[in-house]
């Protein structure tokens, strides 16, 4: 359900004093949902079923009032309705709920299961680049992409009862692999829908975890609605490869561990493909560092996000055509674009032969193994970015699930 539909429900409950209507809703709210209203934090909510009954701890949410949540069976309500309606209402101001608190919330969630991503300084692309760059390696988590965060941030934030009805999805192959970690990591089934020109090591990759493959579909989009018709039939549940705020919210955890790492950073350039990763982190980044310069990186056979900004209304492109298997989109999401829009300051268009030199650059220079998508940041730096000499910039290395065609390619550019 909808975030929104979610905060009305739980007005309309309070409002009307019918505790007994919440137990549904207020099991499956996400901790931070009532943590909008600046001076109103979530202390976390843990629930589980057990049997018939439903037994929860307390949802504390802490400010200059304090406002209690205490399930008993049958479920009787005590909270104070204007500290509630007040974080209501920033939820209808926020994007689809997606708060920086939401994704310092999916960092704390996904610790036990992932751990931190290197941020490494590179001598000889700072001295390449004319500024001090630092590489955020993503290419090192399990299925060797970030989408691994935005899949478990997901998978670990439905409720039981949904969880247990499995997952689906459509993917042109990283993100496939995340929900098939994640539903492996969870014990559940999951089925990806790939288009049938997906790369295929990262199908073999996605069957080695555990998941149903099917191919569908010329393209993404096709998947996408084979997928959409088979999870209405079956009840899984659909996780979309950008255009979800737990994804987005997980994606942006990296932004977490970069601050944390480098908190004098000014610039950091991110690829885009849906634009669920640039989304999260540009969200956090811009709302903790205003000053911090969020720039996307783009192929330009897939330049929708660039197109849909340009003209303030998304935009669906005709074909796609790029090296880029993994920023393959048609066109950005609804959640992802608005994001964009509001914390994103610039998308850098990137050829083809600009990524395989970035990929042969870091593979020579860092010893780093990165797939087209995941060397467009880096391709975006060397050849259409104009740093200031002292500027600390960092480049998200998003992926490194490139095929022996692709690498070949690379070592060959000049």
């Amino acid at each position: 359900m909808p975030p929104g539909r979610r905060a009305a429900g739980l007005r309309h409950a309070q409002a009307r004093h019918r505790p007994g209507r919440l137990l549904g809703l207020v099991g499956r709210l996400r901790p931070g949902l009532l943590s909008l209203a600046g001076d109103v934090q979530s202390e976390g909510l843990e629930s589980r079923i057990d049997g018939d009954h439903f037994r929860s701890t307390d949802l504390l949410v802490t400010g200059p009032d304090v406002c209690t949540f205490t399930w008993f069976d049958p479920v009787e309500l005590v909270s104070h309705p204007p500290i509630i309606d007040r974080a209501l209402r920033e939820v209808e101001h926020e994007t689809a709920g997606i708060t920086p608190s939401s994704v310092e919330a999916a960092a704390r969630d996904l610790a036990p299961f992932l751990a931190p991503t290197p941020l490494q300084y590179s001598r000889a692309f700072t001295d390449k680049a004319r500024c001090y760059v630092h590489i955020k390696v993503e290419s090192i988590q399990p299925i060797r992409a970030f989408k691994v965060r935005g899949a478990l941030t997901k998978v670990m934030r439905l409720h039981p009862e949904e969880r247990s009805a499995g997952v689906i999805t459509a993917s042109a192959g990283n993100h496939g692999q995340g929900v098939a970690y994640a539903a492996a990591t969870f014990k559940i089934p999951a089925t990806v829908y790939v288009p049938e020109t997906a790369n295929e090591l990262k199908v073999e990759a996605i069957r080695r975890l555990g998941a149903q493959v099917v191919p569908a579909g010329r393209n993404y989009n096709d998947a996408y609605l084979e997928a959409m018709r088979h999870q209405e039939q079956g009840g899984a549940i659909f996780v979309h490869a950008f255009d979800d705020p737990d994804v987005i919210a997980g994606q942006g955890s990296i932004a977490v561990e970069l601050l944390r790492d480098l908190e004098d950073v000014d610039t950091v350039l991110v690829p885009i493909g849906g634009g669920g990763l640039i989304g999260g982190i540009s969200l956090y980044l811009k709302e903790r560092r205003p000053n911090i310069k969020v720039i996307g990186a783009e192929p330009a056979g897939a330049d929708g996000m660039r197109r849909s900004l340009e003209a303030g209304r998304i935009v669906t492109l005709d074909r796609v055509n790029t090296i880029a298997d993994g920023l393959a989109a048609s066109a950005p999401g609804k959640l992802t674009f608005d994001l964009a829009r509001r914390y994103v300051d610039e998308v850098l268009i990137v050829q083809d032969e600009e990524m395989l030199r970035a990929i042969r650059l870091l593979f020579e220079w860092e010893h780093l193994l990165a797939e087209p998508a995941g060397a467009a940041a880096i391709a975006a730096l060397l050849y259409h970015y104009s740093p200031s000499p002292n500027e600390k910039v960092v480049v998200v290395l998003s992926g490194a699930n490139v095929t022996d065609e692709v690498m070949i390619r690379a070592l060959k550019s000049r």
